[in-house]
């Protein structure tokens, strides 16, 4: 199957002087983004500050020249937003311009892979934080998949989630969890969190960078998907 081609927008900022980030220089023009590729399958596309002179984005302009960009792009192409776009377009037009589920896993496999190789070894512990628990189903499947390449080196693995009544997390997921035992001899461990009384900061951001991480709660998976395209941007990977 064709890998999939992402194309991330984002928002240049304002520069003092006479440069000055617009879309067209003369009036006749159509307004013009410019993709360039940041690495393998993954393009980055400017979004200037000004539509014409000092004349703001309208919407629809906006997203009549996103849609020029994404049509010029080869092969199946998916898109994600930079934070910030979301105030250059409406509310309804946000949701276009998502990510697929298939996109964000990817990417997140590309974080992953990314964080061990800058470690030098694989971190041999994972924890998972999981959302809503009616979509822990599809939440556990798309861990198994991204750990799949270092569970064979990873000797603690930890999946918290709110504590709901009456349910008890370790037989909800039980089937989920048997498959790391039975594949990798892995006894994972379940805990259930009290909603807003999480682990400290300090505790959090230590496993954030130390571990194989996956926030599954509200946006956290694409908001450290948009991070990682950030530092790739400025650091320019190829």
């Amino acid at each position: 199957m064709e890998q999939e081609t992402i194309l991330y927008y984002y928002p240049v900022k304002e520069k003092t002087g006479q440069d000055l980030p617009v879309a067209k220089r003369h009036w006749w023009q159509e307004a013009e983004l410019m993709p360039f590729r940041v690495a393998q399958r993954i393009y980055a596309c400017p979004v200037p500050v000004y539509y014409y002179k000092r004349n703001p984005w309208k919407p629809q302009t906006l997203c009549k020249a996103m849609e020029t960009a994404l049509y010029q792009m080869e092969g199946m192409t998916d898109t994600v937003l930079a934070a910030g776009m979301e105030k250059l377009l409406t509310e309804e037009m946000l949701g276009r311009w998502h990510p697929r589920m298939e996109t964000l896993k990817s990417l997140t496999a590309l974080l992953l892979a990314q964080k061990a190789e800058n470690q030098g070894v694989c971190p041999q512990k994972a924890v998972v934080k999981l959302g809503d628990i009616q979509d822990a189903d599809w939440q556990m499947e798309m861990t198994w998949e991204l750990l799949q390449p270092y569970l064979p080196k990873i000797n603690q693995c930890i999946i918290r989630c709110d504590a709901e009544p009456g349910i008890d997390i370790r037989e909800e997921l039980g089937s989920f969890l048997e498959d790391y035992y039975y594949e990798y001899g892995l006894v994972v461990q379940t805990e259930s969190r009290v909603p807003g009384k999480g682990a400290s900061q300090a505790v959090c951001e230590r496993e954030e960078k130390d571990c194989l991480y996956l926030d599954f709660r509200k946006d956290n998976l694409y908001r450290s998907i948009r991070k990682y395209l950030d530092t790739m941007l400025k650091n320019r990977y190829y």
